[in-house]
């Protein structure tokens, strides 16, 4: 796989998790409620205390998922950055030899001319 590949594999899983996430937190607020809810004697703010508590460390597990994937998106594009340093490199050289034969060439050549 090349890095523009890696970079954008990279994105793809980012959509796919932000999506994901969206559900998983609606999902988790509706079972909360639902076990909460079940419980008798369970005031609202210790209910609300529990559902912040949940959601925080979700989001935590989230904020890793997507640090993960930042990183190796920005070693994906390093290591284009690098590929791309090295093709100019051998471009410039390979330019530069290219245009010394030409004036070699050029500076060695005898015309003689008809009589």
């Amino acid at each position: 796989m090349d890095s523009g590949e890696g970079v954008r594999a990279g994105c793809m899983r980012i959509r796919r998790f932000q999506r994901r996430v969206k559900a998983h937190v609606f999902m988790t607020i509706a079972h909360v409620f639902m076990t909460i809810g079940g419980q008798q004697g369970i005031c609202p703010n210790e209910q609300e205390r529990r559902l912040q508590k949940l959601m925080e460390t979700r989001q935590e597990e989230d904020i890793k998922e997507l640090q993960t994937s930042l990183r190796d998106a920005n070693k994906s594009l390093h290591e284009m950055e690098a590929e791309y340093s090295w093709w100019k490199d051998t471009v410039c050289v390979g330019s530069e030899h290219i245009q010394s034969q030409i004036n070699f060439n050029y500076q060695n050549r005898c015309y003689s001319f008809p009589k």
